[in-house]
């Protein structure tokens, strides 16, 4: 009987805590992969992200030349432009520093050895990290200024909102689970 009391408060007391456990989501950097098949390119559009990295592999026997124009100027000699020689099943790779590559569509240039010409297409989504917490907490930090944040009020009433329905929900399930409970003892001892 106190072991189906326990588990029943352990299961509504994890219930709970689940509902106010934070929320977050996080992402680190990628590799994406652009295979160089025969005569055709796989896949030939990747989205990636600033901080992701991308491989151009050669998979067919020939050998290739990978080029990314960054500067803009045909010359592919800038410091932060692409070349790359490939004999057979070697890869080239080139990291999206946010410094450096900016959000937007990127060209790579895959030529063969007998001149054809294979293009892909990077599309950089801007790698943006939000710092503090928007809605103005600040914990152990005495600072003056003051973080507005617009509807903030709002999402900190729904997340109060949310609070309290889990709360009265879980105190509703113990006294239902508690009453059945009895109710059910009542009926063995009659």
């Amino acid at each position: 009987m106190a072991s189906g009391r326990f588990g029943t408060l352990l299961f509504v007391s994890i219930l709970l805590l689940s509902g106010v456990a934070p929320l977050a989501s996080a992402h680190g950097a990628n590799t994406i992969w652009i295979i160089a098949r025969g005569t055709y390119l796989q896949p030939d559009e990747i989205d990636a992200i600033q901080n992701d990295t991308v491989e151009v592999h050669n998979s067919a026997e020939l050998n290739r030349t990978v080029r990314v124009d960054f500067d803009g100027d045909g010359l592919y000699n800038g410091t932060h432009d692409v070349h790359c020689n490939l004999n057979s099943s070697e890869f080239c790779s080139f990291w999206l520093d946010p410094a450096n590559w900016t959000a937007g569509q990127w060209e790579v240039e895959i030529i063969e050895e007998n001149g054809s010409t294979m293009y892909a297409t990077i599309n950089i989504q801007a790698d943006i990290h939000v710092t503090g917490n928007p809605l103005g907490y600040q914990f152990g930090i005495n600072d003056d200024e003051e973080i507005e944040v617009e509807g903030g009020a709002s999402s900190q009433n729904w997340l109060q909102l949310v609070a309290i329905t889990s709360g009265l929900g879980g105190a509703l399930l113990l006294v239902n689970l508690m009453n059945n409970r009895n109710d059910s003892l009542g009926r063995e001892e009659e």
